[in-house]
């Protein structure tokens, strides 16, 4: 058998994902803002806490998705179940039926 070589990669979560995807697309002044004098300005701080907010208004978006479509999956199950115990109780009732006594 062939030895697979093993690498690890870095969970990441989904704020951080979005995040490096939200800095990968703002221009250039934004990504890195001249800071004069020690101190950030103002605007910068704004926009990374619009982005941050962004991030994270996103990601429990996303989560409210998945709650939901994990409702629905659960409904589609139990609507398999019922069918599959009219099916049953079809075949039992047809078997009874036919059987000759």
């Amino acid at each position: 058998m062939k030895h697979l070589p093993y690498t690890h990669t870095v969970n990441r979560s989904l704020a951080e994902t979005l995040g490096s995807w939200v800095r990968q697309v703002l221009p250039g002044p934004l990504k890195f803002p001249r800071i004069v004098g020690g101190r950030v300005p103002w605007t910068s701080r704004c926009l990374v806490a619009l982005g941050w907010i962004l991030v994270l208004v996103i990601q429990a978006g996303l989560l409210v998705l998945i709650a939901e479509l994990v409702e629905v999956i659960h409904g589609v199950m139990e609507l398999y179940l019922d069918l599959a115990q009219q099916q049953l109780d079809l075949t039992s009732l047809y078997v009874s039926a036919t059987t000759p006594e």
